[in-house]
């Protein structure tokens, strides 16, 4: 079954501290914020079943960003997405990581109700992951080395620091 990835902010996410004002059936307000929508769309990222392209996602991501940072994201199957009613599209990620752009997809006509249903099921079972600066950086050199990514493409802050990390 499809996964599918969504950039966030750890923080938001954590279960951990007093969270008894939190009813059983809701959730807190700040994982909404990481499910911004544009035009009632939310954009996230397909991953393989044996995970092979999760190091491209991250790259097509990085290479959006004004500077080179930690991520953080979410993986959830497909079926939450089914669950909460909103429909899936596949559409060219606009990143300037070509090879990743096929694995973008956009959920589209996303409604204020059905967002909540998919965040109450992403913040019950939702897997999170933290990849660090260095390797952020290392998986960007390595793609702007490789030829896949245009250095020149990127971001005053994000290409300072992969230039840096060239040696040029």
């Amino acid at each position: 079954m499809p996964r599918f990835l969504r950039k966030i902010r750890m923080s938001s996410w954590a279960k951990e501290g007093n969270l008894s004002w939190v009813p059983n059936d809701d959730l807190p307000a700040d994982p909404l914020a990481d499910l911004a929508t544009l035009g009632n769309t939310l954009s996230l990222w397909q991953i393989e079943d044996d995970n092979s392209n999760i190091d491209a996602v991250i790259v097509a991501l990085v290479a959006t960003m004004d500077s080179v940072q930690s991520i953080d994201y979410i993986i959830f199957p497909a079926g939450l997405i089914a669950a909460a009613g909103i429909e899936c599209r596949q559409t060219l990620g606009k990143t300037p990581f070509e090879p990743a752009q096929k694995w973008h997809r956009d959920l589209v006509s996303v409604s204020a109700l059905r967002l909540v249903a998919l965040a109450k099921d992403l913040f019950a079972s939702g897997e999170k992951a933290r990849i660090p600066r260095h390797e952020i950086l290392r998986l960007l050199t390595g793609a702007v080395k490789s030829g896949h990514v245009d250095l020149d493409a990127l971001k005053e802050g994000v290409r300072a620091d992969v230039a840096r990390s060239l040696g040029t």
